[in-house]
């Protein structure tokens, strides 16, 4: 269930980076189910909790504002996958994966979702004038914080759970660009 619990958090690191390992270092904190070894006990000390909630709101609000948002996707290319990869590691010490594998298989999952996700919110900022980009924001945020919670709950609940945003996502991506009319080739 580890590797599971590792790839769902890895999954929503590509929605908000920080949310997930906020999540992780609570069950690290609240309920000693994780057991975080070095150096990845350094997320739940006193200086890795601060850091944490110190990123996670910056996230959050750069993720709600229209062109800022766009900003922070473009760092969110490397600083997201970077944190699934943290997470996927973090929980998979007991299973067959080494670290490494752990690191490369969390980071890509969180890329896959983070591309998915500026996939469908790209044709959101046409749309209204952008004004739907923030009520998005808020969705993506309520997945990947019942999938973060759902992964040391019930595991498969979490995967549930971004298969469904996942398949939002996509269908939301795919409508917008069939819908979007298309800029008019320059004539000759």
């Amino acid at each position: 269930m580890e590797i599971v619990t590792g790839l769902v958090l890895a999954a929503t690191a590509g929605l908000n980076a920080f949310l997930p390992l906020v999540v992780l270092v609570m069950a690290e904190r609240l309920g000693r189910r994780v057991g975080l070894v070095a150096p990845f006990d350094l997320l739940a000390s006193g200086g890795g909790i601060l850091a944490l909630l110190l990123l996670l709101p910056v996230e959050i609000f750069a993720d709600k504002i229209p062109r800022v948002d766009v900003f922070n996707d473009r760092l969110g290319l490397v600083y997201r996958p970077l944190a699934g990869a943290v997470a996927m590691a973090a929980v998979t010490r007991g299973t067959p994966l080494s670290v490494a594998a752990a690191a490369l298989i969390g980071g890509a999952v969180a890329l896959a979702v983070h591309l998915l996700k500026v996939f469908y919110r790209r044709p959101l900022a046409g749309y209204q004038a952008g004004a739907v980009q923030p009520l998005a924001s808020f969705w993506e945020d309520g997945f990947a914080a019942a999938a973060a919670v759902f992964a040391f709950v019930v595991p498969v609940g979490g995967v549930a759970t971004l298969a469904l945003a996942a398949s939002l996502m996509g269908w939301v991506g795919i409508a917008l660009r069939r819908h979007t009319p298309r800029p008019a080739a320059p004539q000759p």
